[in-house]
């Protein structure tokens, strides 16, 4: 039964057919989640549709539109079931997940994803700054192991955890960890791994080179960082 189970896993998250999040521009998944959030029609819709070349959804009027032709049973061809079971992955990456932040904690943050770097050499940001007081509590998003802990250059104290969907989420610029955690780890939803500081830009140790916040990241299999941002809309 376990070997069943991690097989079909297995087949889900490595699928060729299944759309990964670099195959959708990060502003459209952000548009297509909205439409979700707000307007009760699955995100995957809106996808299906400008896949088939029959819309093009470039902001929320459109969006809004759309759904209401959707809810209406206005458009033809949305119930093919192997359409759908192309977007599980996505979708069990979206679903079941927790910010980073608890709510009763004050934080802020803005789409700065690919904004440009200039430490280490030219870059772009490979993630989002949350911004909040040192020492908040750091939390994580999903169930999954600690893959990477200790310093980075960039990072500081960081963690890196790997979920059951093989997603590797980045935790950077911790003020420190909690307890008990090592590489191995498995942690859940919603627990406390970290506190929020102001770690890296420099040899181990550094800090105060920048405003507290948590730098969040996330990277598909490939290793390639996808916008954090849509999620985090979502989560929140």
């Amino acid at each position: 039964m376990v070997i069943a189970l991690l097989y079909l896993n297995l087949k889900l998250t490595f699928s060729p057919e299944q759309v990964r999040i670099e195959d959708i521009p990060p502003e459209k998944l952000e548009l297509y989640f909205k439409g979700q959030k707000q307007l009760g029609v699955n995100w995957y819709y809106f996808d299906m549709l400008e896949q088939r070349g029959k819309c093009y959804f470039d902001d929320e009027k459109k969006l809004r539109e759309i759904s209401e032709e959707i809810k209406a049973g206005k458009i033809n061809g949305l119930d093919d079931k192997k359409e759908h079971s192309k977007y599980n992955y996505i979708n069990s990456i979206l679903k079941d997940k927790e910010f980073p932040i608890k709510k009763e904690n004050k934080y802020e943050y803005t789409n700065d994803w690919q904004s440009p770097r200039s430490f280490g050499g030219e870059r772009t940001h490979e993630g989002i700054d949350i911004m909040c007081k040192k020492g908040t509590p750091v939390v994580s998003v999903s169930d999954g192991r600690i893959q990477k802990k200790g310093w980075n250059t960039l990072g500081g104290w960081r963690l890196g955890v790997v979920d059951r969907d093989n997603m590797y989420y980045y935790y950077a610029h911790l003020d420190r960890y909690a307890e008990g955690l090592r590489v191995g780890s498995r942690v859940k939803k919603g627990q406390v791994i970290g506190y929020v500081g102001d770690t890296g830009y420099g040899p181990e140790g550094t800090s105060g080179k920048f405003e507290p916040h948590l730098h969040f990241g996330m990277y598909e299999l490939n290793k390639n960082p996808v916008s954090p941002y849509p999620f985090l809309q979502i989560w929140e």
